[in-house]
């Protein structure tokens, strides 16, 4: 058996590498597609490692930009499609819901060649935001879906798709934090900026909706800035270069820095007071880490972490934001982890892919 996986984000790549010796134990022929920002990221390192993490040589690369900037629908389509005319895949792999997910599930859909979707059925029930669109464009082309959640599996049955086209193995970001959690239990990354346990915040802000909104964006900085701990910002250079063009200064507890390493950025997580966030991954990886997540946004795909109590949606307002920090800092992660997420989950897919996917009639 031989699977394409296309891969066009950072938590691409993360949630694939624990698919490589997995596939091959399992004796599956597995290769990469790299698109776009992990493109020019691998064309830059030429390395073992990709923003940390180990990654096999990809047997195509599209869409490298001079810049790593993202790559919309249609050019990845493109790319993806010339690649599919020279290799002959038995299945499709994608993950998630980048814009290389959807352009890899439309291009093999078209040629007849079945999709796996990995962290299918995940919504948040807002139709104008673009991820929203990418996950239920794939799920409707997706010939085996493999779901993070039972609610997942159940928004899928919902929505009409046949029982025996759904696994529930579990979320494969849990399984890629508790396996680099383990290597990295001795490394205090945050010391270099001059933290200390469990005596700051990481704050990740990088969605559009918060981004582009000048008063979104000064009620996230304002809350952030009145709670009394200070407050990383890895890979901030869009928050920064969106607060310039809204003449927005960031205050001195607030220290900006550049992408972390994934294994440096979960150990900045995992001692962390909590983290604030509108990005869904880093939801599941606090929620992994035992680490009090705030995110800012009116609605998430990753529910469950709200439902087992790790995870809490809050709007961008200066004082609702201080007070949910607040309220969560100081508290031990108690919650119990969201079943299947654990270390099996690649695993799980390869069983799922062993037993075979069939084609949609």
């Amino acid at each position: 058996m031989r699977v394409l996986a296309a891969v066009g984000s950072r938590p691409d790549v993360i949630r694939v590498a624990p698919l490589t010796p997995a596939m091959r134990h399992a004796n599956i022929e597995f290769d990469i597609i790299l698109a776009a920002a992990p493109a020019a990221a691998y064309l830059a390192e030429r390395g073992p490692t990709l923003f940390g993490v180990p990654i096999q040589e990809p047997c195509h690369i599209i869409g490298q930009t001079a810049d790593g900037a993202s790559l919309g629908v249609g050019p990845a389509l493109v790319g993806i499609e010339a690649v599919l005319r020279s290799e002959a895949p038995d299945a499709m792999l994608v993950i998630g819901d980048s814009n290389a997910a959807v352009a890899a599930a439309i291009a093999a859909a078209r040629k007849g060649i079945p999709v796996v979707h990995l962290d299918a059925g995940l919504r948040c029930g807002d139709p104008s935001i673009p991820d929203e669109i990418n996950r239920v464009v794939i799920s409707r082309v997706s010939a085996l879906h493999l779901t993070p959640t039972e609610r997942a599996l159940e928004n899928l049955e919902d929505e009409g798709v046949e029982p025996e086209r759904i696994q529930f193995v579990g979320s494969i970001a849990a399984e890629c934090a508790l396996r680099a959690l383990d290597d990295v239990k001795d490394i205090r990354p945050y010391e270099q900026f001059g933290f200390t346990t469990k005596e700051y915040v990481v704050a990740a802000i990088r969605r559009r909706e918060n981004l582009s909104s000048a008063l979104r964006l000064r009620g996230i900085l304002e809350g952030l800035e009145r709670f009394p701990l200070p407050v990383l910002l890895p890979d901030a250079e869009a928050l920064l270069d969106a607060a310039n063009e809204h003449g927005l200064t960031l205050g001195a507890s607030l220290r900006p820095a550049d992408a972390l390493p994934y294994g440096e950025m979960l150990a900045c997580v995992r001692d962390a007071a909590a983290v604030t966030t509108d990005c869904g991954s880093l939801s599941e990886e606090a929620c992994t880490a035992a680490v009090p997540c705030i995110t800012v946004r009116h609605c998430t795909e990753y529910e469950a972490t709200v439902r087992y109590g790790a995870n809490q949606l809050v709007r961008a307002d200066r004082d609702a934001l201080c007070a949910a920090l607040l309220d969560v800092t100081g508290r031990p992660g108690t919650w119990v982890l969201p079943k299947r997420w654990d270390r099996a989950v690649s695993d799980r897919t390869v069983r799922a892919l062993k037993r075979g996917v069939t084609p949609l009639a």
